[in-house]
């Protein structure tokens, strides 16, 4: 039985990737994972759809060019944002309603 099955979308010109990962059996707690690569095979984004319609968009500084390490944005069930979550470079973490 499997549990998920992984998809792969590819750019074109720009050398990124997606990886599409989808719970097909219902086994886990969440429907889709999304993760994107960029040109140098670095995460740079993570998007995950839970099974109660929640969701989490991860926003990665894989470049280490910006002030955050991860930023991610909370949304509920009916897809309205109600929370930013940082960690920092510094290694602290901030919580921010939105």
């Amino acid at each position: 039985m499997m549990a998920s099955a992984g998809y792969a979308v590819e750019g074109a010109r720009t050398g990124t990737r997606t990886f599409i990962n989808l719970d097909q059996d219902d086994s886990q707690s969440w429907t889709e994972a999304w993760f994107s690569y960029d040109a140098l095979g670095r995460l740079d984004t993570q998007d995950v759809l839970y099974d109660d319609g929640s969701r989490i968009f991860y926003n990665y500084d894989q470049a280490g060019t910006e002030a955050f390490a991860v930023s991610a944005i909370l949304y509920n069930s009916a897809g309205v944002a109600y929370q930013q979550v940082t960690t920092w470079d510094d290694g602290s973490t901030t919580y921010a309603m939105i």
